[in-house]
């Protein structure tokens, strides 16, 4: 599998932990879906510093993916955090 390929698996898969830190995706371990706030935080946090200390170093596609990611994600924190 070519690295920039490896490289969007892992942040499609941090971005998919978040998604069931938020109740967006259910947890396929349990089955349901829970919302764990600190952790979401946390994984956002993660996916902050991992594009600042990469953006001389991405594609674009690498760039694209990060910038939703980080835009959409904060916006279901948000709504989260309200229920």
């Amino acid at each position: 599998m070519p690295q920039g390929r490896v490289f969007l698996q892992f942040l499609s898969g941090l971005a998919e932990q978040m998604r069931i830190h938020l109740s967006v995706m259910k947890n396929s371990l349990t089955g349901k879906r829970e919302i764990n706030l600190p952790n979401a935080s946390d994984s956002i946090g993660t996916l902050a510093a991992i594009h600042e200390k990469t953006v001389d170093n991405l594609t674009a596609e690498e760039d694209a993916y990060l910038k939703a990611t980080r835009h959409h994600l904060p916006l279901y924190y948000v709504s989260s955090a309200d229920e």
